[in-house]
């Protein structure tokens, strides 16, 4: 293109004269016409902005902290843990015992009743009491071996912390959470029954069968059917709603704990929540550490055994209200 060297207007190659002033051009007079500026693409993205902050100011997200874990780490491994570990087994131990002793329920329903279904009870109880009680322990079990776990692998200085029985331990934790809430659902339903009559007969047969009317003696028992079935309403609607608080807090916990050690990122989500809980706990089973003493008088082995496992018990869950109370600790250094 030909540019005027009077006006600087461009014009085209072939022109003689510049159309903007008339004036004769040059053949010499080319230039190369300007570069248009680079145009920044159009983003419809709002620009971030926080309140209380300048424009400019960004929001970053966190990073891992080692040192935080290495304080996690030191909790898992130390000897407050160990402890807890044994006492769990301990308490596991004692459980199995206690359900052996208490099968034995001679001291209830008559030895010298004639009736079939006390044989049957009487014979197959025994027995039917250890397996579900050993079976009821599966759950404890397998916790407690997630918090060996946890133990050993935060005591292994050579390799990375591993998620295996925190994974354990949540895994079991959710599916007590769901037997529970099934086993809530039906209850809530007997109860239900229960204030409608329809297991008045039932009841009135077991008294029958098992020879139990001496301790009915005198008592209407549709009244008191109607007294059971509101109290065993309330009992499951109150406690209903404090165990599944109960078991949300102690899973969100374990998530954040779980989470803390595969991103490097310290983190809890209701620690305090769940200490309080640990120590309320522990304070109720310290009570029933009085109430064993005194059954030592009347019965001392069965009474012994009661003593013992209502003190680990309270032992127990004071001592997992302390590592959950110093966890919080050493996510915040």
């Amino acid at each position: 293109m030909k540019s005027c060297k009077h006006c600087n207007t461009f014009n085209k190659d072939e022109n003689q004269f510049c159309i903007n002033c008339g004036r004769k051009l040059d053949d010499q007079q080319y230039a190369m016409p300007p570069v248009p500026p680079i145009q920044q693409p159009y983003s419809s993205a709002p620009v971030p902005f926080s309140y209380g902050q300048p424009n400019n100011y960004y929001f970053s997200p966190a990073q891992p902290d080692p040192n935080g874990i290495q304080r996690i780490r030191d909790l898992a491994a130390s000897n407050l843990m160990l402890i807890l570990v044994i006492l769990w087994f301990a308490q596991i131990l004692i459980s199995v015992v206690v359900s052996a002793v208490s099968s034995d329920l001679s001291y209830i329903i008559p030895t010298t009743s004639d009736s079939e279904l006390v044989r049957i009870f009487s014979d197959t109880m025994p027995i039917f009491s250890l397996v579900s009680s050993i079976t009821g322990l599966i759950p404890s079990i397998l916790i407690g071996i997630g918090l060996l776990m946890v133990n050993r692998s935060a005591s292994d200085r050579h390799s990375a912390m591993s998620t295996s029985g925190i994974s354990l331990i949540r895994i079991i934790t959710i599916i007590q959470f769901v037997f529970i809430c099934i086993a809530l659902f039906a209850l809530f339903m007997v109860s239900l029954l229960v204030l409608s009559g329809s297991l008045g007969g039932l009841l009135d047969r077991i008294i029958d069968q098992l020879e139990l009317y001496i301790y009915f003696d005198g008592i209407n028992i549709a009244n008191a059917i109607n007294i059971i079935g509101v109290a065993l309403l309330i009992g499951i609607i109150s406690g209903g709603a404090v165990a599944i608080s109960y078991f949300v807090i102690l899973i969100k916990f374990l998530g954040s704990v779980l989470a803390s050690v595969r991103t490097g990122i310290p983190q809890e989500k209701f620690a305090t929540a769940l200490s309080v809980i640990s120590f309320i706990i522990g304070g109720f089973s310290a009570i029933g550490v009085f109430g064993a003493l005194v059954s030592i008088s009347t019965a001392s082995y069965f009474g012994l055994l009661n003593f013992i496992t209502s003190a680990l018990s309270a032992t127990i869950y004071i001592l997992m209200g302390v590592l959950i109370h110093k966890y919080k600790q050493a996510v915040y250094g």
